[in-house]
């Protein structure tokens, strides 16, 4: 499955990424007010969780686990 993911910050070639990860109900637009305060140098991205924002939301429950979670992040 294809999550949505958005880059918040391109951050320096070769830099170690943070990845922001919603929580319950949420989407990448959590992390608006906090992008602006993170390392500029530091390459940042939020996904949203399959069946928030813009990801798919199956049918099939099993692709809410949270085994099938980890894997599709």
């Amino acid at each position: 499955m294809r999550l949505h993911l958005r880059r918040l910050i391109p951050g320096r070639p070769g830099a170690v990424p943070l990845v922001l990860v919603h929580g319950f109900t949420g989407d990448t637009t959590t992390w608006d007010a906090l992008a602006p305060h993170l390392d500029p140098r530091r390459p940042a991205a939020a996904v949203d969780l399959v069946g928030h924002g813009r990801s798919p939301g199956p049918e099939d429950q099993a692709a809410y686990t949270m085994r099938a979670t980890v894997a599709a992040v």
